[in-house]
C-alpha cells in the first residue's frame, strides 16, 4: 500500500502499520521513510503524526516541484513567466501564478498537472485551496474529480477541505 499512486492508499497503509504493527522495528522504518520521502504532504504529515514529531512547514513541506519541474522548462509562449512563478517559496507569488495560468493558460498542456499537484503538495494551505477552486471547472475529469475528492476528505485545512467539496458540489450540480 505505501507504493501505491494514491495519497489515500498510502495513508491507509500507514494506518494499519501503526495498528497492527506498532511492534514491528520495520514498521517504524516505513514511518520516518514516507515522513522523509513521500511526495505527498499529507502523507509526510501523517506519517509524522504517528512518530509523534513535529510537522515542521520549513523543513518537511517544501513546494515539492522536482516531480513536475518539466513545467519549468521553456514553451515559447507568453504564459512561461508564469509557471516559472511557481518556482519559490512565496505562497502569494505561487497563488497568483495559479491564478495566471487559469487565465492565461487554460489550454496549456502543463496547467492541469500543475494545479494538480498544487492541490496535492502544495505547503500553503491557500494555494491548495485556490488550486482546488480553480480545477472546479474540470471536476468532470475522473482524474480531477479524484483529486477533489481525496482533498476534500483528507486535507488538513479546513477551508481546502471546503473549497474542494464546492468544486464537487459545482460539477456535480451541472449533472442534474
Amino acid at each position: 500500500m505505501l507504493a501505491g499512486t494514491s495519497a489515500a492508499g498510502r495513508i491507509d497503509g500507514l494506518r494499519m502499520i501503526a495498528e497492527k504493527a506498532a511492534d514491528d522495528p520495520r514498521g517504524r522504518v516505513a514511518l520516518f521513510d514516507r515522513r522523509d520521502h513521500d511526495p505527498s504532504r499529507r502523507v509526510r504529515k501523517y506519517a509524522s503524526d504517528l512518530l509523534a514529531s513535529k510537522f515542521d512547514e520549513n523543513k518537511d513541506g517544501p513546494p515539492g516541484l522536482d516531480q513536475i519541474a518539466w513545467v519549468f522548462q521553456p514553451a515559447s509562449r507568453a504564459a512561461d513567466k508564469w509557471f516559472a512563478k511557481l518556482d519559490t517559496q512565496n505562497a502569494a507569488r505561487r497563488q497568483d501564478a495559479l491564478s495566471m495560468m487559469n487565465e492565461e493558460a487554460a489550454d496549456d498542456p502543463r496547467t492541469l498537472p500543475v494545479l494538480l499537484d498544487r492541490l496535492e503538495r502544495d505547503p500553503s494551505p491557500r494555494v491548495r485551496e485556490d488550486a482546488a477552486s480553480l480545477l472546479a471547472a474540470r471536476a468532470r475529469d475522473q482524474p480531477v474529480l479524484q483529486a477533489l475528492r481525496d482533498a476534500a476528505s483528507q486535507d488538513e485545512d479546513l477551508q481546502v477541505r471546503w473549497a474542494a467539496r464546492y468544486a464537487i458540489r459545482l460539477a456535480t450540480s451541472k449533472d442534474t
